[in-house]
């Protein structure tokens, strides 16, 4: 069995630094997956999951980091519209990655141009849009805990990727979580290739579902 782990914002060991080269490049270093936030900023992509500034990293740069390291997973999260063009020219054929959370008009810019997107599943959100062109789906839940088998297998069953949002990024316990989505690929192992889980802890996350 093995999940793919990724770092959200990545591999930091203190919050201020989130999305920093540091927390970047310790990700790298231990072979985890990396979420993190484009926007723009003066006619370019930069990584902030807040209003960016002179001071945010650029995406362009991010990806010559990326280069250096064996391909990881890239969850891009897109906070402003419009970005196709530039994604796809900073990504360098960079084939490993996917994006999300756009909103519905821009998620079909990212789909006509053939750019790998997950589409969006969680208690609010039951109906994801954009579902049958998505590549995956990211499955997140905001008001609790539990983790929602049947919609991992209704999207599994149909070739969709799955990317879970760990409870702990909600303020959640998340201990049984991963409990529960081991037994899940125990019950399950074919599916075990299709499923990563993004988290503040993929130190312990890649101890607890890839190390024997």
């Amino acid at each position: 069995m093995r999940v793919v782990i990724i770092s959200h914002r990545g591999f930091w060991k203190n919050e201020k630094e989130k999305n920093a080269l540091i927390a970047f490049q310790h990700s790298l270093e231990n072979g985890y997956g990396i979420e993190t936030d484009l926007r723009d900023y003066g006619g370019e992509i930069v990584i902030s999951h807040d209003i960016a500034d002179e001071n945010s990293m650029l995406f362009s740069d991010f990806m010559l980091l990326i280069m250096n390291y064996p391909p990881v997973l890239l969850a891009l999260n897109i906070k402003s519209d419009g970005l196709q063009q530039k994604v796809s020219a900073d990504l360098r054929g960079y084939k490993n990655y996917f994006v999300f959370d756009m909103s519905i008009p821009d998620a079909l810019g990212y789909q006509k141009q053939g750019i790998t997107n997950y589409t969006r599943f969680s208690d609010i959100e039951p109906l994801p849009a954009l579902t049958i062109d998505a590549d995956g789906v990211w499955l997140d839940n905001f008001g609790n805990n539990t983790l929602n088998v049947g919609t991992i297998n209704e999207y599994v069953e149909q070739g969709k990727k799955i990317a879970l949002v760990s409870p702990e990024l909600h303020k959640f316990e998340y201990a049984g979580y991963w409990q529960e989505i081991k037994s899940y690929i125990n019950m399950n192992p074919k599916h075990a290739e299709m499923i990563s889980i993004c988290t503040d802890f993929p130190e312990e996350a890649q101890g607890f579902f890839n190390e024997e």
